[in-house]
């Protein structure tokens, strides 16, 4: 059970200000002495360059490490941030939060049909920018199960999620009361509220998330994470909700062609590597990167290129590479 504020005898207590000053003396020493401590350090630095000298075995040794390290980069999250900030970036149509109201929301996360028609429409435009509290906004994105349950009434340890939810059920419920004229609520009044504002506050999450930066894995754990949330019951098992997400998903991908010069010169230049694969240490990259794009099981070896065979025989060499 969820402890509500009692907003109707709440008062908002002055925030403390803890800033501190530091007198212009002080601050004029710090930049004198971090001056000092800059030449000083200049000094000892200039000195060691001009006494150790690296041997050749070193500096040799130093490459072969940052060569290996190089080698040994996987790609795959670099190349994601790349597409995902291409992919984001052809899209223009603004969302439209009118079409899409509140309770059209609720109802089209309450079965698979009508959560695939929001997801599609979703991917289509843009996130929304509404405001949600910092706190609170934390909580939603790590999925925090505990939201509620960290509530106290120990004013010590409030955390800032719990300050931010009850100032905002204080204000709507000042609002109410406002709106009908009266002084005082009862119970199920507040309880109507206190679960609006929870819809209301996660589903501004939703329409703020980039469904388009977002692997359909995290959608689903999200939208799981809203049915416990609300507590609600329908499209509740988390398998119909990924079967949901992941056909609205293939539906806005593409068929991978069978070459890759069949791959249209638009989406050519938003990937960050070039087809053929030449390093198959990078086939997991490279699969990853085109599954945001294109639907498909496994890549064609045409998407692999074709390496010139190991030499067996070393007459075979390059004249540049045989001894003279």
């Amino acid at each position: 059970n969820h402890t509500q504020p009692n907003s109707d005898t709440t008062q908002q207590e002055n925030p403390v200000d803890t800033e501190m000053t530091i007198p212009i003396t002080e601050l004029e020493s710090i930049q004198t002495n971090t001056k000092m401590e800059t030449d000083i350090a200049s000094t000892i630095s200039a000195h060691q360059d001009s006494s150790n000298t690296l041997t050749y075995s070193q500096v040799t040794r130093q490459n072969l490490i940052s060569n290996t390290m190089q080698i040994d980069e996987d790609p795959t999250q670099k190349w994601l941030e790349h597409i995902h900030k291409e992919l984001t970036r052809e899209i223009t149509q603004p969302f439209d939060s009118n079409t899409w109201h509140y309770d059209k929301l609720i109802i089209s996360l309450q079965s698979s049909e009508s959560l695939q028609d929001f997801i599609k429409y979703k991917i289509a435009t843009k996130p929304t920018q509404k405001q949600i509290p910092p706190g609170i906004s934390a909580k939603f994105k790590h999925l925090d199960w505990a939201f509620f349950l960290t509530f106290t009434r120990a004013k010590r340890f409030i955390p800032q999620h719990q300050t931010e939810y009850e100032e905002m059920f204080y204000s709507a419920l000042q609002n109410y009361k406002k709106a009908n004229q009266i002084t005082i609520t009862n119970k199920d009044i507040r309880d109507s509220i206190y679960q609006k504002l929870q819809q209301k506050l996660f589903l501004d999450f939703i329409m703020n998330t980039n469904f388009n930066t977002c692997p359909p894995r995290y959608i689903t754990q999200l939208i799981k994470y809203y049915k416990g949330y609300i507590k609600d019951t329908t499209l509740n098992k988390y398998e119909e909700i990924q079967k949901a997400v992941q056909e609205a998903f293939s539906e806005k991908l593409q068929q991978l062609p069978s070459h890759p010069d069949d791959i249209s010169e638009n989406i050519q230049q938003i990937l960050p590597f070039t087809l053929p694969i030449k390093n198959k240490a990078h086939t997991k990259a490279v699969v990853t990167a085109l599954h945001r794009i294109y639907q498909f099981d496994q890549l064609p070896e045409e998407y692999f290129a074709n390496l010139d065979p190991l030499l067996t025989n070393l007459a075979n060499l390059h004249p540049a590479h045989q001894q003279q």
